[in-house]
């Protein structure tokens, strides 16, 4: 047993010895990477198109999508919540591109934080938000308007739900400091 022990450990060594990444955090980037990269890409599509900037994306950076979250006792990453998708419900036309910030209308709902800005992964959810805001401006409930948006990687799931027999979540609400928006909610 400690002769097993003893090889893999020396194994482990070698391989660490020789710059072989062992996370996503530890991928090269130097020239050579870049260049071996290239010759293995498939130019004709025989196997799928794969842009040069896909292959190259950095992923050093925090995501959002990697949050942990425990859901009454179930452990999940935030990238597990039902739908993958997050929305805002707003009165405000906004295009893709367009951030969210605090302080930018006041907030809708006792609840809600005015130092953030509030997101939902239920569209229903965001829909009754942007309604609810429509009606304390005194305006009609068609100016409601539901974005899909991206969150700041600061994202704080507060109120979450189990969905789909326990397998994810929805989060009622999360509280982050900035969102992008994507686009309308389809």
């Amino acid at each position: 047993m400690a002769s097993q022990v003893h090889f893999w450990v020396k194994a482990i060594a070698r391989v660490s010895s020789l710059g072989v990444p062992h996370s996503r955090q530890g991928m090269s980037t130097s020239p050579s990477a870049a260049t071996a990269r290239e010759q293995n890409r498939d130019p004709s599509g025989r196997f799928g198109h794969q842009s040069a900037a896909e292959s190259d994306v950095q992923l050093d950076g925090p995501d959002w999508r990697d949050r942990p979250v425990v859901v009454r006792g179930r452990r999940f990453t935030v990238g597990q919540v039902r739908g993958g998708r997050f929305f805002h419900g707003t009165i405000a036309a906004l295009g893709p591109g367009e951030r969210l910030s605090p302080g930018a209308a006041r907030a809708n709902h006792a609840q809600s934080d005015a130092d953030t800005v509030s997101i939902t992964s239920d569209e229903a959810t965001a829909r009754h938000w942007a309604i609810e805001a429509a009606r304390a401006k005194g305006l009609d409930p068609g100016h409601a308007v539901v974005l899909e948006v991206e969150p700041a990687p600061d994202l704080d799931p507060w109120r979450v739900t189990l969905a789909e027999r326990g397998t994810s979540f929805d989060v009622l609400e999360a509280r982050t400091s900035s969102a992008t928006v994507i686009g309308a909610a389809q």
